[in-house]
């Protein structure tokens, strides 16, 4: 498991615990504290991978001055920074899009916060993970309808203010232990 895993994980976890303590917290500040975070390690984890590079007589041909510079940055920007900012743009997309939809409506489908904690579930699931959250998310939200439906419960609003998180948790622990595995998923990372 690498550290950008184990930091999204915390990040979900930390805000997970603080709605559970009914604790309000900027939902978006922590959506763009996890982007820097995740940032910054992308960063760290680069230059790491260069001093590797550079620490190795064969790596070292990749790297200057026997190899143009762009060769390790467009590695290590696929490597650590595409599959974040392809998440971070529909994180945004749906931030805008929830926020929209929901002043039109006169704000009865999410809470303030909601946008930007689903958002963050996008971000911090990567690419093709958000694809995967976005699915989770929908399959949980039929579930619970049917229960309710079974239960004859109407007329019943089923919020999604507990879902987002721990759907998040969800698709990147499968990510990191199960799908990263499967060869359907070399062919989603694009």
């Amino acid at each position: 498991m690498n550290a950008l895993v184990l930091e999204a994980l915390v990040i979900l976890a930390l805000v997970e615990a603080a709605i559970l303590t009914k604790k309000r917290l900027p939902s978006w500040a922590a959506f763009w504290f996890s982007t820097t975070v995740v940032f910054f390690t992308g960063i760290g984890l680069s230059l790491n991978l260069y001093s590797t590079w550079q620490a190795n007589g064969f790596t070292r041909s990749f790297l200057p001055p026997h190899t143009p510079i762009n060769y390790f940055l467009l590695y290590s920007g696929f490597k650590f920074f595409f599959p974040y900012f392809l998440s971070l743009a529909v994180a945004l997309f749906f931030i805008f899009w929830m926020k929209a939809a929901n002043r039109k409506r006169g704000n009865i489908f999410f809470e303030k916060e909601e946008p930007y904690l689903a958002g963050l579930g996008i971000f911090l699931s990567g690419h093709p993970g958000w694809m995967i959250y976005l699915l989770t998310v929908v399959f949980c939200y039929l579930i619970i309808h049917l229960f309710q439906r079974l239960k004859r419960i109407r007329n019943k609003r089923i919020p999604l203010y507990h879902l987002w998180i721990p759907a998040g948790l969800f698709v990147i622990l499968i990510n990191a232990f199960w799908l990263s595995r499967c060869s359907w998923w070399l062919l989603l990372k694009l």
